[in-house]
């Protein structure tokens, strides 16, 4: 029994064997057709073989690829990439038939258009044939010719063309071998025709210019022949045809011996008059021998003419000596002239705006008087021939100019000269305004001396003196109110002891003012030298002396160098001139007596300055008006006391500082020099301040209150931007103005740091407008926005 379960199994398994083997069998069959079929297809050559083939493989795969097994996905895919590559392989090849037809067309059309290019070509030499026609003809012939050829040229040149721009469209792609050599020796056939037809052309432009130089010689052989034959007759031209020819035709008149000399060379023996054929002989003969007889004349002019001047010589050359005395004149009148503008630049610092403008014209007079001296001398050297022969006015001019070049480069350089003198005198006359703005800021200083001395003495405040000036009680100050209070003040003053500025050069640019000055002479200088004894310089040091200041000579003199001041007693006047201010100072004014014309000038200018459409003063314009500034320019002292000697030190003023001044400058006598009473604007210390040490040293000048906006900030009402107000942006822009660059403020309170904020901020007074407010000088990261100047 288990042998014959054995041999079942067995039977069994075998059996199973040749299934599998049976199966595999099939599934290579099925596969080997299936790529028989691909392979057919893989070789197609042809569409219509392609078509079948694509049919036969798809009825494989229906029917094989179902019974291939495992190999069906792989056999499934071979099948279709083959399609693919097969289609794109036969589209290829499509495509590259198409394009060789398409090369084919258009060889054949560039051969077609090589032979309309031969027709044109054709057509172009029976057109210019008759332009090469020299025949007798017209220019306008010539032009209707070549008008036929010109339509022929461009019809050539249009096909050169047409086949040129198919070449480079099309040609230039051809590959394939066999088109290429058939396109090549197209272009070798069109090349040949295109040069005949170029060669052609040239040769059409190069008939038409000659037919027209043939036309207009035929057209000058006319004009010859008419004229030949309306003297002539019988196509000769006899002695009296050629007189008569001669004399209208080249206006000469031939003489006897001139017709027996042509008669001897141009006519022949036996014949009555010349030919046509020897007639351009005879124009020419009777041309040259004209030329001849003119150059005769000329030659007999010239020298007849160099004879005139060689005899004029003797006479030009005195009258061109005698041309030096008027430009000496000239040049004596400019250098009168240099004199008077040389010193212009020097005046326009001491002179007087009114001087000025007389100075100035007085000038210009001179110039241009110098000026026609000049243009007189010039007039006198161009007249010198006027008297002499016309005939040769223009050589005696050249001989003139000659002789006198040394007179006309020294005539151009005075004028050079008098366009200099006039250049000063336009830039001493430009700087009037500018002078004439300083005198108004000097009358102004001196008024408000004045009045600060008159508050000083009278020992009242600024109010109290305001209500003094406004007599009306109105809250302003017009014109007739200042002028009258200056009726009842104190003008005896010095004012140099209330300005430094008094000390300048000046001629007396206060006009309509009094002023007694003192020039000492060596003499009275020596003797008030030795008067004046030696100075306790203990206590200079203290108020800021240097120790070369406080240099004296061995004898206890003020040192040589040092200027002594002569008061000269009173009652006695002297009025400087211009010419004085140039060589003496201006030591002392004394008594200064204004006129009410000059106190009104200064009052317009006041109200000027302080920007008020109308004419008077407020009592806060009063109060900016007799305001004083001076800043610190060398290092000195404040100190408790008027005196020096017995004054205490409060601190030191550094280079910088700006003080206000309450009083003074007032002489102090103990140790000579002048002080005033202020207050520091940095800490508002007060005290007294030595303004010029007594050997001149200055440690305070007037200034520091005008300040500039260097970058671009705002004005406000109040000093502290940190509160509420300022936050809203609505309030600000309606409490603030916007300080453009560059625009000019007037101090009212010195420059002090907002803690709150880090800025550092000032009150001032727009020159512009006369706002008032708080402004940043300086911002919280040391941006500056406002300047001192």
């Amino acid at each position: 029994k288990r042998a014959d379960d054995f041999m079942q199994l067995k039977y069994e398994e075998d059996k199973k064997k040749e299934e599998i083997f049976a199966k595999r069998r099939a599934e290579s069959k099925s596969a080997f057709e299936i790529r028989k079929a691909i392979q057919k297809v893989r070789i197609a050559k042809e569409d219509a073989n392609w078509e079948s083939l694509k049919l036969d493989l798809e009825k494989v795969i229906r029917e094989e690829l179902d019974n291939t097994g495992s190999i069906m996905d792989q056999l499934r895919g071979e099948s279709a990439n083959e399609l693919r590559n097969v289609e794109a392989r036969l589209q290829k090849q499509r495509e590259a038939a198409e394009k060789k037809e398409t090369d084919k067309q258009t060889v054949q059309e560039l051969e077609r258009r090589t032979t309309v290019s031969e027709l044109a070509l054709s057509n172009l030499e029976e057109a210019i044939a008759p332009l090469n026609d020299r025949s007798e003809s017209s220019i306008k012939d010539v032009h209707d010719n070549f008008g036929d050829a010109e339509k022929a040229v461009q019809e050539a040149q249009a096909s050169v063309t047409s086949f040129n721009n198919l070449l480079r469209e099309r040609g230039f792609c051809i590959v394939e071998w066999e088109t290429k050599q058939a396109l090549q020796a197209v272009q070798r056939k069109a090349n040949e025709v295109h040069g005949n037809i170029q060669l052609t052309v040239n040769q059409a432009y190069q008939a038409r210019d000659a037919g027209v130089r043939c036309a207009i010689a035929w057209q000058r052989l006319r004009e010859i022949q008419g004229i030949f034959f309306k003297y002539g007759s019988q196509d000769m031209m006899r002695k009296p045809d050629v007189i008569n020819y001669a004399k209208r035709e080249l206006q000469y008149n031939v003489k006897e011996e001139t017709l027996n000399t042509i008669w001897g060379r141009l006519v022949e023996a036996g014949e009555p008059g010349v030919k046509i054929e020897a007639f351009h002989l005879l124009k020419a003969y009777l041309g040259t021998v004209r030329e001849l007889e003119r150059d005769a004349k000329r030659k007999e002019l010239r020298l007849e003419k160099e004879q005139a001047v060689m005899n004029a010589k003797a006479t030009l050359v005195q009258k061109c000596k005698d041309a030096s005395k008027p430009v000496e004149d000239a040049t004596d009148t400019v250098m009168q002239v240099e004199k008077t503008v040389n010193p212009l630049a020097a005046k326009a610092k001491v002179v007087a705006s009114h001087r000025m403008i007389e100075i100035a014209d007085e000038t210009d007079k001179r110039i241009e008087s110098a000026k026609e001296v000049v243009n007189a001398a010039r007039e006198y050297i161009e007249n010198l021939v006027d008297d002499m022969d016309a005939r040769y006015r223009d050589d005696f001019k050249a001989f003139v100019k000659v002789e006198t070049r040394n007179l006309e480069l020294q005539l151009g350089r005075l004028d050079t000269r008098l366009i200099r003198a006039s250049n000063l005198s336009q830039h001493f006359r430009g700087q009037l305004p500018e002078r004439q703005k300083a005198e108004l800021h000097r009358l102004r200083k001196a008024v408000r001396n004045i009045v600060r001395y008159n508050m000083n003495t009278r020992e009242i405040t600024v109010d109290v003196l305001f209500a003094q000036f406004d007599t009306d009680g109105n809250g302003e100050i017009d014109e007739q109110e200042f002028v009258s209070f200056f009726d009842n003040a104190d003008k005896d003053i010095d004012l140099k002891d209330l300005d430094e500025d008094f000390n300048s050069k000046d001629d007396g640019t206060l006009e309509g003012t009094e002023m007694r000055t003192v020039f000492p002479s060596t003499e009275l200088l020596g003797q008030a030298m030795q008067e004046i004894p030696a100075k306790d310089c203990s206590n200079l040091e203290s108020v800021g002396e240097s120790e070369e200041d406080k240099v004296m000579s061995s004898d206890g003199l003020v040192a040589p160098d040092e200027t002594v001041a002569m008061i000269e007693p009173a009652g006695s006047k002297k009025k400087i001139s211009v010419d004085d201010a140039d060589d003496v100072d201006l030591e002392v004014v004394e008594s200064l007596e204004f006129s009410a014309e000059t106190l009104a000038k200064a009052f317009r200018f006041i109200c000027e300055e302080s920007n008020r459409k109308k004419s008077t003063l407020s009592a806060q314009d009063f109060s900016h008006f007799i305001r004083v500034f001076f800043i610190v320019v060398k290092t000195t002292a404040i100190t408790d006391n008027q005196s020096v000697q017995d004054g205490t030190p409060i601190r030191r003023l550094e280079v910088g500082e700006v003080v206000e001044v309450h009083q003074g400058p007032v002489l102090e006598g103990s140790v000579d020099v002048k002080r005033v009473f202020g207050r520091a604007l940095t800490d508002s210390t007060e005290g007294w301040i030595t303004t010029s040490g007594n050997l001149g040293t200055a440690f305070l000048k007037e200034g520091g209150s005008t300040f500039k906006v260097f970058k671009e900030t705002v004005m406000t009402d109040g000093f502290d931007l940190s509160t509420s107000a300022f936050q809203d942006s609505t309030t600000l822009r309606e409490t603030t103005r916007k300080m453009n660059m560059g625009e000019t403020l007037y101090l009212i309170e010195w420059p002090r740091k907002d803690h709150a904020s880090g800025l550092v901020r000032m009150k001032a007074r727009v020159k512009s407008d006369g706002s008032e407010g708080w402004v940043t000088t300086i911002g919280n990261q040391g941006t500056v926005y406002v300047k001192q100047v």
